[in-house]
């Protein structure tokens, strides 16, 4: 999933596209964006898992701040990195 910076900071309420990744390793993954992502224009990749395993991405929040398909951590560490649109 991407999610768009907005005023200097990545939006978790928003994301500008997603795809669908089988277990293991993905090489050649194209991501349709839907809107808002300029060349330069800096955004937060993100893994979720699939929750309920029907391969298409459930934002919808149960609270808060939390999702129904579930962001990936690493012990305590969120996987994501901040980089630019080519």
């Amino acid at each position: 999933m991407l999610h768009p910076f907005e005023e200097g900071a990545s939006n978790g309420d928003k994301y500008v596209a997603s795809t669908y990744l089988k277990d293991g390793t993905n090489t050649n993954v194209s991501i349709k964006v839907h809107k808002g992502l300029a060349t330069g224009k800096m955004f937060i990749v993100m893994l979720y898992r699939d929750a309920n395993e029907n391969q298409v991405l459930d934002f919808v929040f149960g609270d808060d701040r939390n999702v129904m398909d579930t962001a990936v951590f690493e012990g305590s560490t969120m996987i994501g990195h901040a980089i630019p649109a080519p």
